[in-house]
C-alpha cells in the first residue's frame, strides 16, 4: 500500500481496507488487528494492510499494478 503515511487513523484504515468501522472495531477488540493508542486516538500501522492482503492470498505483484 502506498499512502505515504506510516500510521493510519480509523477512518483511513477503513477506506483503504474497504471495511466498516464496526468490523474494524470488532477486529481491534479481538486483537486480530494490532494498533496503538496515542491519547484518545487509535492508530494502525499501514503495514497491516499488506499483511492482511498477503494472508488473503494477494501477491505483492497484484498490489503494484
Amino acid at each position: 500500500m502506498k499512502t505515504g503515511k506510516r500510521l493510519l487513523t480509523i477512518k483511513e484504515f477503513c477506506y483503504v481496507a474497504r471495511i466498516s468501522r464496526t468490523s474494524l472495531y470488532r477486529h481491534l477488540k479481538s486483537g486480530e488487528i494490532p494498533h496503538t493508542r496515542i491519547g484518545s486516538r487509535v492508530l494502525i500501522s499501514a503495514d497491516v494492510i499488506d499483511l492482511i492482503a498477503e494472508q488473503a492470498g494477494e501477491s505483492k505483484h497484484e498490489r503494484t499494478e
